[in-house]
């Protein structure tokens, strides 16, 4: 809990950085399963 709220603290900038985090996770994923149809195919 205490990790949670002293990032909420610190702002902004937190948030665009765990945004582009989960952004940079999103494009894997879908590099993954685009690989994975081409294989099956």
């Amino acid at each position: 809990m205490a990790e949670m709220l002293s990032s909420m603290d610190s702002g902004s900038e937190d948030e665009k950085s765990s945004m582009s985090s989960i952004k940079t996770v999103d494009l894997a994923e879908d590099t993954t399963s685009i690989t994975i149809t081409r294989i099956k195919k």
